[in-house]
């Protein structure tokens, strides 16, 4: 049982408390042990009490696992400028953090939507266009240790040591009553009607993009296109979960509850991660199918790292990714020539790079100065942004968009948000995107979208759709 303060915890709540009353914005935190849960399990059981509050982040190598439940906190920003990023940061920073000596640092989880210029969908409005979340209750898994859950609470100056004691007694109480619902099980996911929109717009779209790549205006440009799924059944957010685990493994996923919607994917793309200043970004572009055999798939992948028209298409992005990241660091790894990076049903042209991260730059200063890569947006990127806005029929949201964590310390880790859908009650929009140069072919490109849709359909329980 875990329902005693500790001396040394008493101590330092004491001390919150103390800070808060000078007029400090305090969150004070306590790590506790969670034997027999996982983070899944653990993201599953509370959703009694806090669906619609929930977080959910596993990246590839499923080193560092986070489940949150509870919006302790909201730090959001309807800015509609690159000063959404530091409106976040600066908000982050506001805050003195006072912890157990074992705690790990409060951890901060959400994401930006990809355009604050259009975004005014109703379907993303409780979004924003930055939106982060401080989780009442943190579980992490990190490899080689067991779960554990970190409980924050942000003191408001007027509360007393004994209500602020006994806030967090019944909080602990309360991760002691998860353990005993942790084997919440799948449900089966419900028959789905499925329809495609604007089809025949994001086709000829194609077509004038190529034509202005052709006439020098830019050099790509990505266009995206959705479809939509309904059901009669609410769909079960943790069963599709589950299913993106199970197969997607090579990729982040994700889940970002707000209300009644949720936004959920398995993403290969990681955009930038920093551990203890030092700094790893992906360049991820050039994509072919997977084979049906070993021997295909590898002629598959021969095929792609030959294939001209998406080599050019990955040089565009190492070459802005290179370009942004030199300003951050001294010193930066590249290799030579891209390598390939493989899903359940794509692989991709891939490119690492890594470099250590200098004194006067953050976390959100490389988000900001990175989104949207050439592989989201285009290149150049400001004119690619505008031929998006002006072609796609639609509007993305959060949909390619950067989503991760950071905690107090610096560290973080974001990816872009493809491979993903918003799902909301009974029904659910999902996305995908080509990278638009001077020889793409529409057909091919549609058809290059539905392979990217296949990671979600899967996991929401849709086998197969029709154009209409």
């Amino acid at each position: 049982m875990i329902t005693t303060m500790g001396d040394t915890f008493i101590e330092t709540l004491a001390s919150a408390v103390e800070e808060a009353k000078k007029g400090h914005r305090v969150a004070v935190s306590r790590t506790v042990p969670l034997a027999g849960i996982s983070p899944l399990h653990f993201f599953a059981a509370a959703g009694d009490a806090f669906s619609g509050e929930r977080t959910f982040w596993m990246p590839p190598e499923s080193d560092t696992v986070l489940a949150g439940a509870g919006n302790e906190w909201i730090i959001d920003t309807d800015e509609a400028s690159n000063s959404r990023f530091m409106d976040i940061e600066k908000e982050w920073k506001r805050f003195k953090f006072i912890r157990d000596a074992d705690s790990p640092s409060p951890v901060l989880m959400g994401g930006f939507s990809f355009d604050p210029l259009k975004n005014s969908s109703a379907d993303w409005t409780s979004y924003k266009n930055g939106r982060f979340t401080l989780p009442k209750y943190l579980c992490r898994w990190e490899r080689g240790k067991k779960p554990e859950v970190t409980i924050c609470k942000v003191l408001n100056g007027e509360e007393s040591f004994i209500e602020a004691e006994a806030d967090f007694l019944g909080r602990i109480r309360y991760i002691e009553s998860l353990v005993k619902k942790s084997g919440v099980a799948s449900g089966n996911p419900a028959p789905f009607e499925m329809m495609e929109h604007h089809t025949d717009d994001w086709l000829h779209s194609i077509i004038e993009a190529t034509a202005a790549i052709k006439e020098g205006q830019l050099d790509k440009v990505v266009l995206a296109r959705e479809i939509s799924m309904k059901s009669d059944e609410p769909i079960d957010v943790r069963s599709a979960l589950d299913t993106l685990i199970k197969e997607q493994q090579t990729s982040f996923r994700f889940v970002i509850e707000n209300g009644s919607s949720s936004f959920i994917g398995a993403t290969p793309e990681r955009l930038i991660k920093i551990q203890d200043r030092f700094m790893q970004s992906a360049c991820l572009a050039g994509t072919i199918k997977r084979g049906s055999s070993k021997k295909e798939d590898r002629a598959l992948e021969n095929s792609l790292l030959n294939d001209q028209k998406n080599l050019e298409e990955h040089a565009y992005v190492v070459k802005m990714i290179r370009e942004a990241l030199q300003e951050h660091s001294s010193e930066l790894m590249i290799p030579e020539n891209p390598g390939i990076y493989k899903t359940k049903n794509v692989q991709h042209l891939f490119t690492p790079i890594e470099g250590s991260l200098s004194e006067d730059s953050s976390l959100l200063h490389i988000v900001r100065q990175l989104h949207p890569t050439p592989a989201l947006g285009g290149l150049p990127q400001q004119k690619a942004l505008e031929m998006i806005r002006d072609l796609e029929p639609m509007e993305r949201g959060w949909y390619a968009a950067p989503v991760g964590w950071m905690d107090a310390e610096g560290n973080g880790e974001f990816a872009v948000a493809i491979r993903s859908a918003l799902v909301k009650d009974h029904s659910a929009v999902l996305y995908a995107g080509c990278g638009i140069v001077k020889d793409s072919i529409p057909e091919m490109e549609y058809e290059e979208t539905k392979i990217k849709l296949r990671p979600m359909l899967s996991a929401l329980g849709g086998l197969k759709y029709d154009r209409s």
